[in-house]
C-alpha cells in the first residue's frame, strides 16, 4: 500500500538534503562585483608588497578591504538571486 504523501518537509534536513545550489549564468551585477573585488584585490596586494610608505601600506590595506565588502556582497547577491529563482521554479 503506498503511503500519503507529506504536505510539510520534516522540519530538519541533513547538510545538503533539499538545498538547490545556485548554478546557472553570472548576471552582469554577479560579473561587475567579481571583476572590482578581483581589482581591488590585486591592487591592493601589489600596493602592499611593493611599497615602503605607511600611505602606500595603508590604501593598500583599504582597497583589501573593499575587496572583501565586494567578494561578501557578491556572495550575498548570489544567494538572493537564488531565492527569487526557486519559488519561481517551484511554481511550474
Amino acid at each position: 500500500m503506498p503511503r500519503p504523501a507529506r504536505a510539510r518537509p520534516p522540519p530538519f534536513y541533513g547538510p545538503l538534503d533539499g538545498y538547490s545550489w545556485p548554478v546557472g549564468r553570472l548576471t552582469k551585477a554577479d560579473l561587475l562585483a567579481a571583476g572590482v573585488g578581483l581589482i581591488a584585490l590585486l591592487a591592493g596586494l601589489v600596493l602592499i608588497v611593493t611599497s615602503d610608505g605607511s600611505t602606500a601600506r595603508t590604501v593598500g590595506a583599504v582597497l583589501l578591504g573593499l575587496a572583501a565588502i565586494a567578494f561578501v556582497a557578491l556572495a550575498f547577491l548570489i544567494v538572493g538571486e537564488s531565492e527569487d529563482r526557486d519559488p519561481r521554479n517551484k511554481a511550474l
